[in-house]
């Protein structure tokens, strides 16, 4: 399946995302804490790439530089376990789509406090 064909069709949701300052998510007004830093870390580099692609391997070199290729994917797949555990017991579905080896985020679909600053570059 083909990424854009997974988001085609969603609608915006009520999420909002901070990246500046201390990462945030609220879904309705309601603060969803994270307990997991380098989730954080992550949600913010996808936040920050917009609609672009991310290579799960640019993932790794970023949040585990210092790690073996083994010990990095299977780092990386235990931080997407999270986030999906995560979202289930949060309620919050955030719009991103895996495609072998790239992740793409949809940050049109919520409300993303970088959007501000990108209006100004």
């Amino acid at each position: 399946m083909i990424p854009a064909q997974n988001m085609a069709g969603l609608k915006k949701i009520d999420v909002r995302i901070e990246c500046f300052g201390k990462f945030s998510i609220y879904r309705n007004g309601r603060y969803h804490p994270m307990r997991n830093r380098k989730e954080e870390e992550r949600l913010s580099y996808l936040c920050c790439n917009g609609k672009k692609a991310v290579r799960k391997r640019r993932l790794e070199e970023l949040m585990w530089a210092e790690a073996e290729r083994g010990k990095t994917r299977d780092s990386l797949y235990k931080v997407c376990a999270f986030l999906n555990g995560w979202q289930e017991k949060e309620g919050i579905e955030l719009p991103l789509a895996i495609y072998r080896e790239e992740i793409y985020p949809d940050t049109e679909l919520v409300a993303l406090d970088l959007q501000k600053f990108w209006r100004f570059r």
